[in-house]
């Protein structure tokens, strides 16, 4: 991923292994996933579905895509600064 290490990569994953789901505190942050939700669902259905669709340049594109809860950086940006800062 992006000049990531495979092992700043597992390291940043390990903690993941299992989920939970969890009522929101923060309606701001759901609305922001809402948005995104959006932005998937547009693509997909402008690009003829999912069956046709190039689902990949599609989520390769929205984590480029500037996001003002990011203090306007991308999703890429901030991913990589959070794995390389480790």
């Amino acid at each position: 991923m992006r000049n990531v290490s495979q092992e700043s990569l597992d390291n940043a994953l390990k903690h993941y292994e299992s989920g939970a789901y969890a009522r929101t505190d923060s309606q701001s942050n759901l609305g922001s996933l809402n948005d995104l939700v959006q932005c998937y669902k547009h693509s997909i259905e402008s690009e003829g579905g999912l069956a046709h669709c190039d689902l990949t340049h599609i989520i390769l594109s929205i984590n480029e895509m500037p996001q003002r809860k990011l203090q306007w950086s991308n999703a890429w940006d901030v991913t990589l600064l959070k794995l390389t800062s480790r």
